[in-house]
């Protein structure tokens, strides 16, 4: 994907809500292996998905997971 090389957000120079769209999405297929994993979107999704935000919301679904209060399934 061309658009993602060399680039670190997908619209402009700002972060927006279509990069927290687009790397979650490219993360999860590259992990279930439906999208190949390819240098210019790991590059693209690693800073994305340690943002301090992306991380309080994971911790997050791990506190509520350990209660039973919700399930990924």
């Amino acid at each position: 994907m061309g658009a993602l090389r060399g680039r670190r957000y997908i619209a402009g120079d700002r972060f927006s809500a279509a990069d927290v769209y687009l790397a979650s999405h490219l993360q999860w297929g590259m992990m279930v292996g439906v999208i190949e994993k390819r240098p210019e979107f790991e590059a693209y999704c690693a800073p994305l998905v340690t943002r301090p935000a992306a991380l309080r919301a994971d911790a997050e679904v791990k506190k509520l997971q350990s209660q039973k209060a919700w399930s990924a399934a």
